[in-house]
């Protein structure tokens, strides 16, 4: 039992780690859209720290903490909280590929497995910004935690499934995120 939580463990921390390199090397980025009010409000109770590369966040209306690319315009984001069917506990990506004008979103919901790793359901979306449109979806189950000697877990496939029209809130709520981020930056380096 102790070997498989192990090797849960090790195979969790291998793909988050693949994710983060994954996020900077990445030609196509992420977007995500919440069903909160962004515009001119977005850093009202943030604690931010930028350099030239990185734009981190922490303790946000809407995340616990996002850390945003400014060259691969892509960010990573944990503890999501305007949409309610990622739960309390969740982590993932947003990037925009700004040449096709796309949006790509991942993110996955975390469930208690004592592993202390986000190991829930995903939800994966590409979103053409121009036309807003959905051109690619795909909703993974949860794992078999009773493969990993979680049988009490009661979420084992347990599957996000969400409509073209909730996903295209999303991309937009990131949209408009990033697009704030980007303009904070801009102001930031003409205070310069």
């Amino acid at each position: 039992m102790l070997i498989k939580k192990i090797i849960c463990l090790l195979f969790v921390f291998l793909l988050a780690n693949l994710f983060l390199d994954g996020c900077e090397k990445h030609d196509e980025n992420t977007l995500i859209t919440p069903d909160v009010e962004l515009e001119g409000q977005l850093f009202n109770t943030a604690v931010k720290k930028t350099d030239q590369a990185h734009y981190e966040l922490t303790n946000t209306e809407f995340a616990e903490y996002l850390n945003y690319n400014y060259e691969g315009k892509c960010m990573y984001i944990a503890g999501l909280k305007p949409f309610t069917e990622f739960g309390t506990t969740n982590e993932g990506s947003v990037a925009l590929n700004p040449e096709e004008n796309i949006l790509i979103f991942g993110m996955t919901k975390g469930n208690d497995t004592n592993t202390n790793a986000v190991d829930g359901p995903h939800v994966y979306f590409k979103m053409n910004l121009e036309t807003e449109e959905i051109i690619e979806k795909k909703f993974s189950p949860a794992p078999d935690y009773a493969f990993f000697a979680a049988e009490e877990l009661v979420e084992s496939g347990e599957i996000i499934s969400l409509s073209d029209e909730r996903l295209l809130e999303i991309g937009k709520f990131f949209e408009i995120l990033i697009a704030e981020i980007e303009a904070d930056n801009t102001a930031a380096l003409e205070d310069e």
